[in-house]
């Protein structure tokens, strides 16, 4: 199976370029190009465009599926600044429930402090966190990647939902329970090159909720620098997030980074996200541990997976 620094090499080879060529016409160090082509980095999604662009292929073709031997991952669909909610080409709409829709209704018409008054009201009435996050934040912001798809919201309105969704998150997030000593060590983060950090969030979020001693790494970590921090302290799970099919690959390589280190033959791997939807068998095709449906369902799988580790 081929992947994008071994694609991105071939395609600039095929042109008869350097690599300080290619730099130069995409505006780039050539240390980035060459990071690129070792693994040490991966592009942003702006940039992954601009490189699918220059060279006239598409993302899945400059992922290194153009042969059809990648792990029967569906196409990406729009690309450009696509939103939590994106991943390929837009679902029907679903119903949305009334305080989903009421979510979108008040962060749209009336800002963010009206959207989180009203999900803090509904959490001191007794929601769930993770009810609040799977019933009402999630689809909520998928209605709005919907609408982004569709072209019925623009890129700025689609980053202003993702913004402050991210932002009333960390305000209403309560304090986790006092536990001396955590239940489980749990590394949580995209993988790299992928934009949507909500969905790795809110697994972060209902995982400290549960007691977990949890890292969110956020996005832009290359692989080799994300191996090196698991290295330094080997935690008893990694939770990786895919939203877009177009870095499955990447969750491919990144798992096979860390089963190379014995020190971290131990660490069991849990991935999510909306690229695994309708790929019931991918996580495993692509070597993790365990698939969580969502963010409430990622508790008691991480919890699952390193109890049946020995």
């Amino acid at each position: 199976m081929s992947d994008f620094a071994t694609r991105l090499r071939e395609l600039r080879m095929g042109r008869g370029l350097r690599q300080k060529d290619l730099a130069l016409a995409l505006g780039l160090a050539q240390t980035t190009i060459a990071n690129y082509e070792q693994k040490l980095r991966f592009p942003d999604e702006p940039t992954l465009v601009k490189i699918a662009d220059f060279f006239s292929v598409t993302l899945d073709e400059l992922m290194g599926r153009g042969d059809g031997s990648a792990a029967d991952v569906p196409p990406t669909g729009r690309t450009g600044g696509a939103g939590e909610g994106v991943a390929g080409a837009p679902p029907a709409p679903a119903p949305l429930s009334a305080p989903a829709r009421e979510f979108i209704h008040l962060l749209r018409e009336k800002g963010p402090e009206a959207a989180r008054s009203r999900l803090r009201e509904l959490l001191e009435a007794g929601t769930p966190t993770s009810a609040m996050y799977i019933g009402i934040l999630t689809p909520a912001l998928r209605e709005v990647g919907r609408l982004w798809a569709i072209g019925e919201m623009s890129v700025a309105d689609e980053h202003y939902f993702s913004e402050a969704t991210q932002q009333i998150m960390a305000s209403l997030l309560p304090h986790p329970p006092a536990q001396p000593i955590p239940t489980l060590r749990c590394v949580v983060l995209p993988v790299s090159g992928e934009q949507h950090l909500i969905g790795a969030r809110m697994v972060g979020d209902l995982l400290t909720l549960s007691g977990a001693e949890v890292r969110f790494l956020g996005a832009h970590l290359s692989i080799g620098h994300m191996r090196e921090t698991l290295l330094a302290s080997p935690p008893d799970l990694v939770a990786l997030s895919v939203t877009m099919p177009a870095f499955v690959n990447t969750a491919a390589d990144t798992i096979r980074a860390l089963r190379e280190k014995r020190a971290l033959s131990r660490t069991r791997v849990m991935v999510g996200g909306q690229a695994f939807e309708g790929q019931p068998t991918l996580w495993k095709r692509i070597g993790a541990d365990g698939l969580a449906a969502d963010a409430a369902d990622a508790v008691s799988t991480a919890l699952r997976l390193v109890a049946g580790r020995d």
